[in-house]
Parts: structure tokens; C-alpha cells; sequence
């Protein structure tokens, strides 16, 4: 009886074996007879500063209806980076988006997919341009006290002298900039005098001494600042070329421009004559230096210690004047009435500025 029994079972699991069998060769062909998926790169859409979405469609699924697709994308064709990846069925478009971009910057981007096969497809590559977000700054400056009417990068004044700067802020973005700041930061030797004006309109802040708000700026568009600032006496430069840099720096949050303007001051003399004598006489190196002085230049020190040469120096100087072998009266006399004119100007603006404060 046992042995019928087994007899049975056998005939039994043997067709299910083949079936089984059968079933796992026709998946094996199936999956044999799958194609890799085909698919396209459309275009790049809603591009922004640093954002973009990207489209493809898959044209074929290779006979397999299920599939992955992403996008890869970078600033070259080796891309290096990419979306998320998506789960789909059959043919049609399907969109990805990238975050984090770079304004300014061209991408390449392509379509992809792998459906079962385990092989991965490519559309062709294409490009697309976020949009910019960069402005520039010129930094000018004259001489209101010679009276200068031309703007320069970079002048020569002297101590005392009455300076106006120029900042023009233009945009080169393709979107409209948004709140724009701006700082001019002075050296210690040049002073802020006001009179800032933010394209035609007075501005109460100090822009040498804190960070103001422009506004906005759009696509090529431009601002033009000014503000008035004075040279410091000649009693607080060191001696020799001073080299006196305002530094300007304007940004917003996506956008950082530097920039400098210098004016060249100079302050006549020779640098610490009594203190190298009183070096020399306490015996240090600068001694050395103090002795190489001592030698005769064949004038008596009498001559030095009495008034005679003291006069004689300042008739000759009337002689000069008057004589006008240097023109130096002239000069002097126009210098002089330039002075005049831009010290009354600016007693007259003040005038109107207080009149105005009135009302």
C-alpha cells in the first residue's frame, strides 16, 4: 500500500517540476526578450538663479513596462551630478529639478532610464544658462577745492583739500537686484563731510561709517552715488607719499562687488631729524647716522644762529614775487580766489540747506 501511495506522489510532483520549470524558462525569455528603454532630452524650463526643471520622455520601454529615469546634470559633459531618481510606466514625459545651481553659470543636462534589462539609456545632451545676478561698482573722485570738473580713479590732493567721491553701481543681471548695500570705508585721514546723494536724492546716513540700503536695481540699470569729504591738516600724515584708499564694497544675498579709489597725499620734510640726534647722543646705531651730518659745509654757524640769512631768504622771495621771473604772484593770487569762490559756495549751500530745514 506504501508503495502506491509513493508511486502516486511521484506522479504527482513530477508534472509540477516541469511546470515550474516551464514557468521559469518564460520569465527567462521574456526578460531575454526586453529591450533596453529609449528616451529623449527635452528642453530646460522655470530656469532661475539657482534652480532649474528639467524634462524627458521615455519614446520606447523596450517591452518593459516598468522603468527608472532621472536627469543628470554639471557644468560640463561629465556632469556629476543628478535628480532624484522616479518610478514609471510605459512611454510619456516625466520632469526632475536641480537646486543648489550657480547664477551666471551654463549646464549641461541629459535624460535617463533603465528599465529591466539593467541597462541604462541616455537622451542627448543639452544646455541651459541661469540667470545672472552680478552688478559692478566705479569709484571716482575730484578735487572741489582746485575746482575740478573730471572724475579720476585716482588723484593727487594736498592736505586740507575739500574731495567729492562718485560710486556708480550698475547692474549687468537678468533678474531685478534686491536690496543693494553699500559701504565706503574711509581711511582715518580723510574725512566724511556728507552731502550724500543716492541717484539725485539726499540720503541723511553716513556711508563711511555703516552699511545703507540702495534699493533695487533692474537689469541694467544704474545708481549713481556722491558725498563730499575733506583731506586731513598736514600735522596728522606721516611724512612723505601717502597712499589713502577708500574701499567700497556693495552687495546683497546673492552678490558680492569690491572695489577701491586712491588719492595721493604728500607731506614735505625730512621724518624725525631730532629724534635721531638725541639717538645719536646716547650711543645707539642711529649715532652713525646723526655724526655723517657733522660735516663742515663751509658756512660759519654764526651766520645760522643770526637773523641775517632768515632775511635774506625773505627778500628774496619779494623779489621773486615782485618781479614775477616765476609767476609766482599770479599763482598764488588765483589760488587764492579759487579758495575764496568754493569756501563762499559752500557757506551758500549751507545757507540754503538751513533755509530749506526750515519749512
Amino acid at each position: 500500500m506504501k508503495n502506491k501511495n509513493l508511486k502516486f506522489k511521484k506522479i504527482i510532483l513530477i508534472p509540477a517540476a516541469i511546470m515550474l520549470a516551464s514557468f521559469g524558462l518564460m520569465a527567462a525569455i521574456a526578460v531575454s526578450a526586453a529591450d533596453p528603454a529609449t528616451v529623449n532630452t527635452l528642453g530646460a524650463e522655470n530656469v532661475e538663479a539657482s534652480a532649474a526643471n528639467f524634462r524627458g520622455a521615455v519614446v520606447n520601454d523596450g517591452g518593459c513596462a516598468k522603468m527608472t529615469v532621472w536627469f543628470e546634470y554639471g557644468p560640463t559633459t561629465n556632469y556629476n551630478s543628478r535628480t532624484d531618481s522616479i518610478s514609471r510606466s510605459g512611454v510619456g514625459e516625466f520632469t526632475g529639478r536641480a537646486n543648489n545651481l550657480l547664477p551666471g553659470v551654463t549646464y549641461h543636462f541629459r535624460a535617463a532610464a533603465r528599465n529591466n534589462t539593467g541597462v541604462t539609456t541616455y537622451g542627448s545632451d543639452r544646455t541651459f544658462s541661469t540667470q545672472s545676478v552680478s552688478f559692478n561698482v566705479n569709484a571716482e573722485v575730484q578735487n572741489l577745492t582746485l575746482g575740478d570738473t573730471i572724475w579720476y580713479p585716482s588723484l593727487r590732493a594736498r592736505p586740507g583739500d575739500y574731495l567729492r567721491y562718485r560710486l556708480t553701481i550698475k547692474s549687468t543681471a537678468d533678474i531685478v537686484l534686491q536690496d543693494i548695500m553699500v559701504n565706503s570705508q574711509l581711511p582715518a585721514t580723510i574725512i566724511y563731510k556728507g552731502n550724500l546723494v543716492i541717484k539725485d536724492t539726499v540720503y541723511p546716513g553716513d556711508i563711511s561709517r555703516g552699511t545703507i540700503n540702495v534699493g533695487n536695481l533692474l537689469p541694467g540699470d544704474s545708481k549713481i552715488i556722491t558725498f563730499e569729504a575733506e583731506v586731513a591738516p598736514e600735522a596728522n600724515l606721516p611724512y612723505g607719499d601717502n597712499t589713502l584708499s577708500n574701499n567700497i564694497i556693495a552687495y546683497n544675498s546673492n552678490y558680492t562687488y569690491e572695489t577701491r579709489c586712491n588719492v595721493i597725499v604728500s607731506r614735505k620734510g625730512v621724518a624725525g631729524a631730532s629724534t635721531m640726534a638725541s639717538l645719536g647722543n646716547s650711543g645707539s646705531t642711529a649715532g652713525t647716522a646723526v655724526g655723517a651730518t657733522n660735516v663742515s659745509t663751509g658756512i660759519g654757524g654764526g651766520i645760522f644762529n643770526s637773523l641775517l640769512l632768515p632775511l635774506l631768504a625773505a627778500g628774496l622771495l619779494v623779489w621773486l614775487f615782485r618781479s614775477r621771473l616765476l609767476g609766482l604772484e599770479e599763482w598764488a593770487q588765483l589760488r587764492k580766489e579759487r579758495i575764496e569762490r568754493f569756501r563762499t559756495s559752500k557757506k551758500l549751500q549751507r545757507r540754503i540747506e538751513q533755509e530749506k530745514e526750515k519749512f
